[in-house]
């Protein structure tokens, strides 16, 4: 009788510690599947960021342009189309002269954050 109560007590250790055992390993698991999902997520957010944070830099480029060549004596910039994609600039429109499209040329190329000029301006004739 002893002899069964003992072997009773022993599976009901060896079960006991398979149990927990078992459960360490699910916590375990569910922990790295959720370390894993926020990695994944953090991430995602830096790509987004780094979208956003690029194309706010392009529009404030644009607008920074814009105000520059407002400012500008001698240029009429409401013929003028400025867009901004990826650092570079796409300029189209109409101008008087060969000298004011210099002149547009040089004051964009001082602006912060221009990393190439796609000039499409026409002389008006």
């Amino acid at each position: 009788m002893k002899n069964v109560k003992l072997a009773h007590l022993l599976m009901a250790i060896a079960l006991g510690t398979t149990l927990i055992s078992s459960s360490v390993l699910a916590e375990e698991s569910f922990k790295n599947k959720a370390t894993q999902a926020l990695d994944s997520a953090g991430q995602k957010i830096d790509s987004s960021m780094k979208s956003i944070d690029g194309y706010m830099g392009d529009s404030a480029t644009t607008a920074k342009i814009k105000s520059e060549l407002l400012a500008a004596k001698g240029i009429n910039s409401s013929d003028i189309s400025i867009k901004t994609e990826k650092r570079v600039v796409y300029i189209s429109g109409f101008v008087n002269s060969e000298e004011q499209s210099r002149k547009i040329i040089e004051i964009i190329s001082q602006v912060e954050g221009v990393k190439s000029i796609q000039n499409g301006l026409t002389i008006k004739k």
